[in-house]
C-alpha cells in the first residue's frame, strides 16, 4: 500500500511538472496538502523514525505498533531529493515547511487538551520530540507576552550527511511556526539563523 501511495505521488508530480509552472506546482501541492490533510509526525526508532499520517490514511497503510510505519533517515532524505527532482529545490522548501506548519498546529492543539500553561506546553514538546528522535530542543529567552524567543536544536533529524551553504531544517522551521502560532494565538514567524547542516554544532531558530 505504501508503494502504491508513493507511486501515486510520483505520477502526480510528473503530471504537474508537464502541465504547470514551478509557482503553479507549489500552489497545487499546497492545495492538496490543505484539503487531504496528509500530515507528518515522527516517532523514535533505532535506525530512523516513524512517519505517521492523518487518520484519513492511517487505516490504509501498513502499520508498526499502533499508528505508524517505519521510515529510515535515508528514506526521508531520498523523499526530499525526489521532491526536488519532481518539482524544484525552492518548491520542496515550501512543501516541507508548509507541511510542518500544519503538523505543528495540530500538535499544539493536541498537547493543549492536556496542558494549559504555555511554559509547560513548551517543556512537554521538548521532551516529547526528543523521545521521538527529532533532536534535543531547547526554548530560550521566551517572552510569553510578546510571543518571541529562540530555539536551539541539537541532532536535528533533518540534517543530511553532507554540508550545505544554507539552512536545511525546513520541516522543523514550519513545525515551530505552526506550533507557536497556535500556542500564542497569532501568526508567529520563525527563521533558522544557524544550521548544523552548514557545519555548526547545532541549529538555532528565532521567532517573533
Amino acid at each position: 500500500m505504501l508503494q502504491q501511495y508513493a507511486g501515486a505521488i510520483f505520477k502526480l508530480g510528473e503530471r504537474l511538472r508537464k502541465e504547470l509552472s514551478d509557482s503553479e506546482v507549489c500552489s497545487e501541492v499546497l492545495l492538496i496538502i490543505k484539503h487531504t490533510h496528509h500530515l507528518f509526525l515522527f516517532r523514535k526508532q533505532s535506525a530512523g523514525f516513524l512517519l505517521v499520517v492523518s487518520e484519513e490514511l492511517q487505516g490504509k497503510l501498513e502499520k508498526i505498533g499502533e499508528d505508524g510505519f517505519f521510515m529510515t533517515f535515508e528514506s526521508f532524505y531520498a523523499l526530499r531529493t525526489a521532491l526536488e527532482d519532481m518539482f524544484s529545490p525552492s518548491a520542496t522548501i515550501v512543501i516541507l515547511s508548509s507541511t510542518g506548519d500544519k503538523c505543528g498546529r495540530q500538535s499544539c492543539r493536541d498537547i493543549r487538551k492536556k496542558i494549559k500553561a504555555k511554559e509547560n506546553v513548551l517543556a512537554y514538546l521538548s521532551h516529547l520530540k526528543e523521545s521521538m528522535n527529532w533532536g534535543k530542543i531547547l526554548f530560550q529567552d521566551v517572552d510569553f507576552q510578546m510571543g518571541t524567543g529562540k530555539i536551539t536544536v541539537r541532532d536535528s533529524f533533518e540534517i543530511p550527511a553532507h554540508k550545505y551553504h544554507q539552512p536545511q531544517c525546513h520541516f522543523l522551521r514550519g513545525f515551530f511556526a505552526g506550533f507557536l502560532s497556535e500556542l500564542f494565538d497569532k501568526e508567529i514567524c520563525v527563521a533558522e539563523v544557524k544550521c548544523a547542516g552548514m557545519g555548526g554544532s547545532h541549529c538555532q531558530f528565532e521567532f517573533e
